[in-house]
């Protein structure tokens, strides 16, 4: 830093600001495609979907509103019957080893429905209710991990949220044998992915800080966290192990410059959200629509009516394939101008199939072998 620098000298050094650093660029294993754009259309109609599951015949089960569907068909007929009708709005989902499924209830915690069609719901762990419930992975011991986004605000409250730098998320332990919930991790800036990465430890998404991180689990614990894959260029949701070794994750929307901006400059975000609609926002979304309200950045996403496919998006549809050490290998898109953004679910039956969630458009796609090879 230049002597001569003196603003640059005051904000980091009497001010204490700390410097940020840059987004990634999406260039290497994140270079843009169209990868999700060529995938196969599954169901184009889903209403506030969630996530998504494989039963043991690899069709694919979608959580949408208070419904579990199992989907079937083709495309342009798609077969969407309802398994389970819930107590909520269901969210995250898993399948435990002795067959039941356990699902997210929004505000609620979780609901387990067993094989033989009974019903049981966990509220409250050790430290308080579970009102956020955003992903759920099972553990070989055959006990259960949850992350509890926030315990301030729901699930469909993350921008709020974000925009408030929420940092109340937890790493949970649901102990299968007797029902007891034990708080792992706290204070972290909502979870929303976790799969087990051997006996001590997991894998965990923090999606306001862009980054992956391994928690020991095993109680021996002398250090935090360790940052595994950080500086991420999007907002990471769910883990999906792969057959054979390697992960999948999701990302719901990609960084945007203005949108750090703003988070930075604490009057103006201050004064945004107590005078601006929330949809009207400067904030990451699952989806964008044609509404001339919303911040267009001076044309730095629309010209002439139309949307740039390399624009700085609000919305975006990304996919990361990460190797056995959770470092990115390839990446899969739906860009700007794409209409399969906010992608919150994934399921893998094997490694040359990968169904894929688009929370923000509604829709279900399948990438085969053949989209998976480019």
């Amino acid at each position: 830093m230049s002597i001569f620098n003196l603003p640059e000298i005051f904000r980091t050094h009497i001010m204490g600001e700390k410097d940020e650093p840059e987004i990634r660029t999406l260039d290497g294993p994140w270079k843009q495609n169209e990868l999700i754009g060529d995938c196969a259309m599954v169901d184009r109609t889903l209403e506030h979907p969630d996530d998504v599951i494989v039963d043991k015949y690899g069709k694919p089960w979608v959580s949408a509103g208070d419904r579990i569907y199992r989907i079937g068909g083709s495309w342009f007929c798609p077969v969407r019957s309802t398994v389970h009708k819930v107590g909520g709005r269901a969210g995250a989902m898993c399948r435990h080893p002795d067959g039941s499924l356990i699902v997210a209830i929004a505000g609620n915690g979780i609901e387990v429905i067993a094989p033989d069609g009974s019903r049981s719901t966990l509220v409250n762990s050790d430290t308080g209710p579970m009102k956020c419930i955003t992903s759920i992975a099972i553990g070989r011991d055959g006990n259960v991990y949850l992350t509890d986004g926030s315990t301030k605000f729901g699930p469909e409250q993350w921008v709020e949220d974000l925009m408030r730098s929420g940092e109340t998320g937890r790493l949970l332990k649901l102990y299968w044998a007797t029902g007891a919930v034990k708080t792992l991790r706290d204070k972290l800036a909502w979870p929303f992915g976790v799969c087990e990465i051997d006996d001590s430890s997991v894998m965990v998404s923090e999606s306001w800080k862009h980054r992956l991180l391994a928690v020991d689990v095993s109680g021996s614990e002398r250090t935090g966290p360790k940052v595994v894959l950080g500086n991420l260029p999007g907002y990471p949701s769910r883990i999906q192990p792969i057959e054979g070794g390697g992960y999948w994750l999701a990302l719901f929307a990609l960084r945007n410059p203005l949108i750090e901006f703003v988070l930075r400059e604490k009057e103006f975000l201050k004064e945004m959200l107590e005078t601006v609609p929330p949809r009207y926002w400067v904030a990451p979304a699952m989806a964008t629509s044609d509404d001339y309200r919303e911040a267009l950045q001076l044309g730095a996403i629309k010209q002439v009516g139309m949307k740039k496919p390399f624009s700085p998006p609000y919305s975006y549809g990304l996919v990361a394939k990460l190797d056995r050490h959770f470092q990115p290998v390839k990446s899969m898109h739906s860009r700007a101008d794409g209409k399969r953004h906010g992608i919150t679910g994934i399921a893998s039956p094997n490694k040359h199939s990968l169904f894929i969630l688009s929370a923000g458009n509604g829709k279900l796609v399948h990438a085969d072998e053949e989209v998976l090879s480019k």
